[in-house]
C-alpha cells in the first residue's frame, strides 16, 4: 500500500451519517476532513502573500480554530490541490494541523478549478465603514484594542480611526456638498482620521 493509499483511507466524510442527503443537501456529501499530508497547493494560487495577514490568520486559527472550510478538487496524482485557502495551507502547515475540513469537487479541470476560486474569492460586497466602526466598537466594549489587532485586518491606527470616524459630525459634511464641477469627482475626506469616502 502507498503512503497515498494509506492516508486516503484516514479521510472522514459523511458516508457514515445514518440520513439520506437529497437535493442541496447531497453538497454536504462533499465535505470531508483530509489529512494535511494529502493537500497541495496551487502554484496557479493569484492571492498576493502579505507577513501581517498571515499573522492576523495564525492568530485566528489559534483562537478560534478552523471554522471556514477550503476548497479542493482530486488530481490525478491522489493528492488534493487547494482551489481556495492556499494561505490557510501555510499556516496549517505552519501549526502543524492533522487534519483539515475541506469541501471536495472531485475531478474537475483546471479551468473549472480557477474558476470556482475566482468566484469564492471575489464574490465579496462593499463594506459600510460606520457599521464597521460601530461594529469595532461594540467589540471593543469587551476586547482591548492590543487583544483585536493581533488577530483583525487592522493595524492600530486603523482601529483608532474607526473611533473618530464615530466622533465626526457627518451632518455638516452632508449639509455642505460641493458645487463646483471640478470638486465632484473627488472624493471627501474626514480632516480628523482621513478615511475618504
Amino acid at each position: 500500500m502507498t503512503k497515498i493509499e494509506d492516508l486516503k483511507k484516514k479521510i472522514i466524510t459523511f458516508k457514515g451519517i445514518n440520513v439520506e442527503l437529497k437535493g442541496d443537501l447531497k453538497l454536504f456529501a462533499n465535505y470531508k476532513l483530509i489529512p494535511f499530508e494529502l493537500l497541495v497547493k496551487a502554484d496557479w494560487n493569484y492571492k498576493i502573500d502579505n507577513d501581517k495577514r498571515k499573522e492576523d490568520l495564525l492568530q485566528n486559527l489559534k483562537r478560534i480554530g478552523q471554522v471556514e472550510n477550503i476548497l479542493v478538487r482530486e488530481l490525478d496524482t491522489g493528492y488534493y490541490e487547494v482551489i481556495n485557502g492556499n494561505h490557510r495551507y501555510d499556516v496549517f502547515a505552519d501549526m502543524g494541523t492533522q487534519f483539515v475540513l475541506s469541501y471536495d469537487f472531485g475531478h474537475i479541470s483546471d479551468a473549472q478549478a480557477k474558476r470556482v476560486a475566482v468566484e469564492t474569492n471575489e464574490t465579496k460586497f462593499e463594506v459600510d465603514n460606520i457599521k464597521l466602526a460601530e461594529t469595532i466598537k461594540d467589540i471593543t466594549l469587551e476586547f482591548s484594542f492590543d487583544e483585536i489587532e493581533i488577530t483583525m485586518p487592522f493595524t492600530m491606527p486603523e482601529l483608532e480611526n474607526f473611533g473618530e470616524l464615530l466622533e465626526f459630525n457627518w451632518d455638516e459634511i452632508n449639509n455642505n456638498p460641493t458645487d463646483s464641477e471640478e470638486e465632484k469627482g473627488k472624493k471627501n475626506k474626514c480632516p480628523k482620521c482621513g478615511f475618504e469616502w
